[in-house]
């Protein structure tokens, strides 16, 4: 079996990156390294592997060099394909959707991970709509909407000065926000179970548990259930958002009392989901990728694509 590499060579940290070539001279399998050079050819390449190994009736393992855009890019790339097994070899800053299936040490030990088994994981798709531009793909992790989306967009903004890593400028994004504390407007409909029509602070679409770098938002979520999380949060003071952060960073605020008792937060599982905007537009953040739309529908796809896990995790 052939193992392709798609590696994304400005993601993450520059020393991870040349570890992991160092390595890489070590393998003894048959593989191809591939470098990105703009945005989209991760896709682009994952989709032209794909087809060819689907012509010639081979199975193939694809494996993200990067963080969690570069796994949404290879997953739709190689969509449909059932020729393909796709993997992860974390050297981006955040690497969410991996943390559902063990640490970043052992996907980073190459001589067991490339041959470890692989798993079925669900997807969300989605249809974004803006000024009557349609986006299609497929989630591999997590969408988010409101505040957790406004960090993202900020902490891409601190990450480019010196001396700012990953985690830091996460953390100064929340902070950065948590004086804005700006969220959004949206008509929501739970697939005519239930609507909220106003504003509020956030709402996570999920397929794993983490965000931001490790932040467990969604810890009940899981990537073969058949099921999306989805999590939303009415609107918290900002004394509540320092007092419950750390709880919400571990995955152990659904059961807050004062979270439960001012009924700030609404978590379900969902099979599909709409959203419209209440005013212009909306910013919509999926995989780490932010755009402006002003309407999405997100559906499950149960078993969508199968991940490679490291021994011992199937």
């Amino acid at each position: 079996m052939k193992h392709y590499f798609i590696m994304n060579p400005v993601s993450g940290h520059k020393h991870a990156r040349e570890r992991f070539l160092r390595e890489m001279t070590d393998l003894e399998t048959n593989y191809e390294l591939i470098f990105t050079t703009k945005k989209g050819d991760a896709r682009a390449f994952s989709e032209d592997i794909a087809k060819s190994a689907e012509k010639r009736d081979e199975h193939v393992r694809i494996f993200a060099c990067g963080g969690d855009g570069t796994i949404h890019d290879v997953v739709n790339g190689a969509w449909g394909c059932l020729n393909v097994e796709i993997g992860c070899i974390p050297l981006g800053t955040g690497n969410d959707f991996i943390r559902n299936f063990g640490k970043k040490s052992e996907f980073t030990d190459l001589e067991t991970y490339l041959d470890g088994p692989s798993v079925y994981c669900d997807t969300i798709g989605y249809e974004a709509s803006n000024e009557g531009v349609v986006t299609t793909g497929h989630c591999v992790n997590m969408v988010n909407i409101g505040l957790d989306c406004n960090i993202v967009d900020t902490t891409d903004s601190i990450k480019k000065l010196p001396l700012v890593n990953g985690s830091a400028a996460y953390l100064a994004a929340v902070f950065v926000n948590l004086i804005k504390k700006k969220g959004e407007n949206l008509k929501i409909d739970y697939d005519g179970r239930y609507l909220h029509d106003g504003k509020l602070l956030l709402i996570s679409i999920a397929n794993g548990c983490f965000c931001g770098g490790g932040i467990k938002g969604l810890p009940k979520a899981s990537t073969d259930d058949g099921l999306m999380d989805v999590s939303l949060v009415r609107n918290v003071s900002r004394t509540d958002f320092i007092r419950l952060f750390p709880k919400y960073s571990k995955g152990t605020h659904l059961t807050d009392k004062t979270l439960i008792r001012k009924n700030m937060l609404r978590y379900t599982k969902e099979n599909r989901l709409s959203i419209d905007t209440n005013k212009k537009h909306f910013k919509l953040c999926i995989d780490g990728e932010i755009s402006t739309q002003q309407s999405a529908t997100f559906t499950i796809e149960p078993h969508a694509f199968r991940f490679i896990v490291p021994p011992g995790k199937k």
